[in-house]
C-alpha cells in the first residue's frame, strides 16, 4: 500500500508538470496485515521500489530523492538516534538519499543553536535542507535563519523572516543558499493575509535563488505546485515579470537540487525538451 501510495503522488507530480522531485519524509510506522513492523531501511526501499517502476512507466519524469525529516520537539536523545538513521540510509541508499532537515512549527521546538552541537556530528558527505524562519516574530525564533546559514544549509526552507536580516540575505546570495518559499502554506498558516506584501517580492527584487515549494498542499485542496506557481508569479513577482521568471523558478528547482552534475545534465535535457514543447504550444495558440 505504501509503495502504491507513493506512486500515485508522482502520478499527480506529473500530471501537474512536476519532473523532478526532492521529498520531505518522516518514515512514520509501517506495518503490513502479518503485524509486520518495516524497518527504516525497508521503508525506503518501499519509496525506492515505487519510484523506479514509476520512472520505468514515464520516461519523461527525472527521478526523486528523498530528505529525512523527522520532528524537531523530541529528546537530544532522539536526535542522536535521527542522525544514526540517517547515516545508515546514506551509506545504503547514496542515490536516492538527498540530506536532512528537521521539522515542525519552530517555536514549539528547540532552536537549531541548541542542536548544533549533535547536528555538527553528521557525517561531512550529508547535506543540510534546514527549515528556518517560518514565522512572523522578530529576534526570538527567526534566528534560526542564522544556524541553518552557519550549519552549511543548501537551501532553507521557507526563509519567510529572512527580509529582516540584511546581512544574512547577503550571505544566502553570495553562498547561493536557495530558499524555498510556500506560498499558499505562508498565507493559509496567517503569516501574510496580502499575498503581494509577501517578502519574497524582496528576494525577487534582490534576485535571491528562489524555489517555489507546495509545503502540504492535500490539506488545503491544492495542486501538487501550479497553485504555488500562480501565486508567485501573479502575486509575489514583479508586474514586470515574464517568460522568463517562470523559466528561471524552473531551473532553480534542478540547479539547487541535490542532484551530481551528470543528473543535473540529464535533468536539464529532459526538462528542456518539455520546455520548448510549451513554448511551441504557446505560440500556436497565440
Amino acid at each position: 500500500m505504501t509503495k502504491e501510495y507513493y506512486k500515485q503522488a508522482l502520478k499527480e507530480m506529473l500530471q501537474d508538470g512536476v519532473q523532478y522531485l526532492e521529498l520531505r519524509v518522516l518514515l512514520p510506522p509501517v506495518y503490513d496485515l502479518d503485524g509486520k513492523i518495516y524497518s527504516y531501511v525497508e521503508r525506503i526501499q518501499l519509496y525506492v521500489d515505487g519510484l523506479n517502476e514509476f520512472k520505468a512507466e514515464h520516461p519523461d519524469f527525472i527521478g526523486s530523492k528523498f530528505i529525512f525529516a523527522p520532528l524537531k520537539a523530541v529528546p537530544e536523545q532522539t536526535i542522536s538516534e535521527y542522525i544514526d538513521i540517517m547515516t545508515d540510509l546514506q551509506r545504503k541508499f547514496p542515490e536516492y538519499i538527498a540530506g536532512f532537515d528537521l521539522v515542525g512549527q519552530e517555536d514549539k521546538a528547540p532552536y537549531l543553536v541548541d542542536l548544533a552541537e549533535k547536528l555538527l556530528q553528521i557525517p561531512e558527505d550529508i547535506q543540510f535542507f534546514y527549515h528556518a524562519g517560518e514565522t512572523n516574530w522578530f529576534g526570538s525564533i527567526d534566528e534560526n535563519l542564522v544556524d541553518a546559514i552557519m550549519l552549511g544549509s543548501k537551501r532553507i526552507g521557507h526563509g519567510y523572516a529572512l527580509s529582516k536580516h540584511p546581512l544574512l540575505l547577503k550571505m544566502v546570495k553570495e553562498r547561493g543558499i536557495a530558499v524555498e518559499i510556500n506560498p499558499i502554506s505562508n498565507q493559509v498558516l496567517k503569516l501574510v493575509d496580502d499575498i503581494r506584501n509577501h517578502p519574497a517580492a524582496v528576494y525577487f527584487s534582490q534576485n535571491i535563488p528562489l524555489i517555489i515549494s507546495s509545503d502540504d498542499p492535500s490539506f488545503w485542496g491544492a495542486s501538487p505546485l501550479s497553485h504555488d506557481f500562480y501565486m508567485a508569479f501573479l502575486g509575489i513577482a514583479s508586474k514586470r515579470s515574464d517568460l522568463r521568471t517562470l523559466k528561471k523558478l524552473a531551473t532553480n528547482s534542478i540547479k539547487y537540487s541535490s542532484l551530481n552534475k551528470q543528473e543535473k545534465e540529464i535533468a536539464f535535457s529532459k526538462w528542456q525538451a518539455k520546455w520548448d514543447r510549451f513554448i511551441e504550444e504557446v505560440i500556436a495558440e497565440s
